[in-house]
């Protein structure tokens, strides 16, 4: 059975991250399976727990999605866009980075 709760948890951090309707569209899909949109709902607030923990600050949790960012990970994108693409790998990675500054495994 579909976590409802998780899903609209996920779209509103997404709406507080500035998405636009386009990108919670391919972040969220509807036309996935009731696991996977589970899982990318579970992703997401992950990564914006993560968010909280790396920044005190409202503007730098939501406005870290973003920020253009150079390294590795994200090859000047904002890690909004790389979330975008719409893959499920995407959104693994992102939080991966994030854990990574966090020294979490």
């Amino acid at each position: 059975m579909l976590d409802e709760y998780a899903v609209i948890k996920a779209q509103k951090i997404l709406q507080n991250w500035k998405a636009s309707s386009v990108q919670i569209d391919s972040i969220l899909p509807l036309g996935v399976n009731e696991t996977e949109l589970e899982e990318r709902s579970r992703l997401i607030l992950q990564i914006d727990q993560a968010l909280k923990i790396m920044f005190n600050n409202p503007d730098n949790i939501n406005g870290f999605m973003r920020m253009p960012n150079h390294n590795g990970t994200f090859k000047g994108k904002t890690p909004l866009e790389v979330v975008s693409s719409g893959g499920l790998n995407e959104l693994i990675k992102v939080l991966d980075h994030l854990k990574e500054g966090l020294f979490i495994k």
